[in-house]
């Protein structure tokens, strides 16, 4: 943390930042609350839409914004791309497939549509910690299969064309 930042917004002399600081604050107080310093964007920032936007791009996030897409359809993508039936899908057994069908809907619902793990836990009546560890996995596995990165790719791309975007609120 740097400490000499915010004073020297102020000044490069220490005393006259720390008086120049106190006259900042002591004019503003009379404001009183401000719903602007409240607004929340993305639960993990709190200010404009400029900002969050600023944030998620200094962290090379993918997305400010999501698409209205269901677990539902995102099951049946999968299914599609991977040909993993919707019965080992939706199946209580732990096969590995099944699992891993289950990581790739996880990985797609958060990342698209900005759906909780938990909510997709529920969706297969698993437990939301199974699930993180299944994305967790599947990411591993990206970051070393080619395969299954087009497929993901392909699977993004048949899943948000032609659907309109929302910005995080």
């Amino acid at each position: 943390m740097d400490r000499n930042f915010l004073p020297a917004q102020f000044s490069n002399k220490r005393a006259t930042a720390k008086r120049e600081y106190s006259r900042f604050v002591r004019s503003r107080i009379s404001q009183g609350h401000r719903d602007d310093f409240h607004e929340l964007m993305d639960q993990r920032f709190l200010g404009t839409e400029e900002f969050v936007d600023d944030i998620h791009r200094d962290l090379n996030e993918r997305h400010s914004f999501f698409y209205d897409i269901s677990i539902r359809e995102i099951v049946s993508e999968v299914d599609l791309v991977f040909n993993i039936s919707k019965d080992l899908l939706y199946s209580n057994t732990r096969n590995r497939r099944g699992a891993f069908g289950r990581a790739v809907v996880g990985c797609l619902a958060k990342e698209l549509a900005n759906h909780p793990f938990k909510d997709t836990a529920a969706h297969f009546k698993r437990d939301p910690v199974v699930i993180s560890k299944g994305i967790k996995g599947l990411e591993k596995r990206i970051g070393e299969d080619e395969t299954i990165i087009t497929a993901i790719n392909m699977l993004r791309e048949s899943l948000t064309k032609n659907r309109k975007k929302y910005s995080i609120s």
